[in-house]
C-alpha cells in the first residue's frame, strides 16, 4: 500500500458483512485478480487503512477504470469500531468467473492477510483457492489491475 500511496497508515484489521472476496476480476496480465461481491452471509476480512483525501485520486489512478471506488461500513477486529471505508469494485465488465489468480499475486494475497493476522479460518480458505503457475495467464489488451 505504500508503494502506491506514501501516506497509508494502517488503522486495524476488519470484516465487511454480506459480502464475498472473489478472484474474478480480469487482470492486466490476464490473470484473476481480487474483488469483493455483494452475498447475504457473505464476510470478507482486510485492513483500513488512513490515507489523505489528496492521495484518493491516485489510488484510483492505480487501480484503474476497471474498478469503482464504493463507500462502505467495515467493522474492525481489535476494537470493534465502525469505520467509514471505500474499497474498489470491479466493474461488471471486467469480470471473468473462468479466470484463476497466478501463484505470485495469490501469495502476495495471503501473506497480506498473514501478516495483518486475519482470522486463520480466513487465511485457509484464501490458501486453498486454486492458482496458475505464474506467467500462464494470457493478457487482455484493455484490461487493467
Amino acid at each position: 500500500m505504500l508503494s502506491r500511496v506514501p501516506s497509508a497508515v494502517s488503522c486495524e484489521p476488519a470484516s465487511l458483512i454480506q459480502y464475498d472476496l472473489r478472484f474474478h476480476k480480469h487482470g492486466r496480465d490476464g490473470s484473476a485478480k481480487c474483488n469483493i461481491v455483494p452475498s447475504a452471509d457473505g464476510q470478507v476480512f482486510g485492513v483500513v487503512y488512513e490515507i489523505l483525501s489528496t492521495e484518493a485520486a491516485r489510488l484510483d489512478g492505480v487501480e484503474g477504470p476497471d474498478y469503482r471506488r464504493t463507500r462502505l461500513e467495515v467493522n474492525g477486529l481489535n476494537t470493534s469500531r465502525t469505520f467509514e471505508a471505500f474499497a474498489y469494485i470491479a466493474r461488471p465488465s471486467a469480470i471473468d468467473d473462468s479466470l484463476l489468480p497466478e501463484s505470485w499475486y495469490h501469495e502476495f494475497v495471503v501473506a497480506g492477510a498473514t501478516m495483518h493476522e486475519l482470522p486463520d479460518g480466513y487465511i485457509r480458505m484464501l490458501e486453498e483457492i486454486q492458482t496458475l503457475p505464474d506467467g500462464l495467464a494470457v493478457p487482455g489488451d484493455d484490461a487493467v489491475d
